[in-house]
């Protein structure tokens, strides 16, 4: 007999969602690291925005690696809220460029490290067990 309790499906999946979701958070990191460059030149982003939104980003994605090893129900309701806050935030930051306000790309930046920093916080943040 293996040591390592038996997991059912539901926490498999809740497991291997949350792995790849920071999984993807940690590519999507390098990429804004590796062409802060353009990015910053196309979005009139400062690079150092770009570059601490990478390192943030890419310890939220660590910290749901981490936090995949205890599956958890709250798990999946933390990252759909922070998606959609994501796709909401998107959208606003695509809607104020189209209409020439400035900053929207550094907005948009700038809510991404925040939400990372709160989003890796909870994740790391173990619920008590009864």
């Amino acid at each position: 007999m293996s040591d390592q309790p038996r997991i059912d499906s539901g926490s498999r999946s809740i497991r291997i969602g949350v792995l790849a979701d920071g999984v993807f958070k940690v590519v999507l990191a390098a990429a804004y690291a590796a062409f802060s460059a353009p990015l910053s030149n196309a979005l009139d982003v400062p690079g150092w925005i770009i570059q601490a939104t990478a390192i943030l980003v890419a310890g939220s994605g660590i910290a749901e690696i981490v936090a995949s090893r205890h599956p958890e129900r709250r798990q999946v309701i933390m990252l759909a809220v922070y998606d959609s806050a994501w796709v909401v935030a998107s959208g606003v930051a695509v809607l104020a460029a189209s209409r020439g306000v400035g900053g929207s790309g550094s907005a948009w930046f700038l809510f991404q490290a925040i939400a990372s920093i709160i989003l890796a916080a909870l994740f790391l943040m173990r619920r008590e067990r009864p």
